[in-house]
């Protein structure tokens, strides 16, 4: 009898900021690049990365931990401020802000000191994939 073959697990891709640069994107996920992929093909893997990467939640700035999130299906603001650990004590968490990258780069400001220390609810919002959580640095 054959054992099955075990093909090793993929490495997790990091586009970063390159995701600009489809030759960058094909090498992350190992594909290959130059003469012996068309066009056609390469555009498509690229917008495939494109797409993965979209599907995240970024908190940037003031969080105890600032990082990329995997979105999931009715997140909310609370669950994306839990999963990062809170506020610095540096930051003006009701100066934030929410870039909504699906309605061309809108920012809504939220109440993120109210939410997280005063359990304001009302603060709460629903994330959507592409979303970017901004917390400021409190001058005082």
């Amino acid at each position: 009898m054959l054992d099955p073959v075990s093909e090793p697990e993929p490495e997790p891709v990091d586009a970063g900021d390159s995701l600009d640069n489809e030759d960058a994107v094909l090498a992350q996920l190992g594909i290959a690049t130059g003469a012996e992929r068309t066009g056609e093909l390469r555009a498509a893997c690229a917008k495939i990365a494109r797409q993965i990467h979209g599907e995240q939640i970024r908190v940037v700035g003031e969080a105890t931990r600032p990082q990329a999130l995997p979105y999931r299906q009715r997140m909310t603001l609370l669950d994306v401020m839990i999963a990062v650990g809170g506020l610095t004590d540096f930051a003006d968490g009701n100066n934030a802000s929410v870039l909504r990258t699906s309605e061309s780069g809108r920012q809504y400001r939220v109440r993120l000191k109210d939410l997280i220390r005063r359990g304001d609810v009302s603060a709460n919002i629903e994330m959507r994939p592409g979303d970017v959580v901004i917390i400021p640095q409190s001058w005082f």
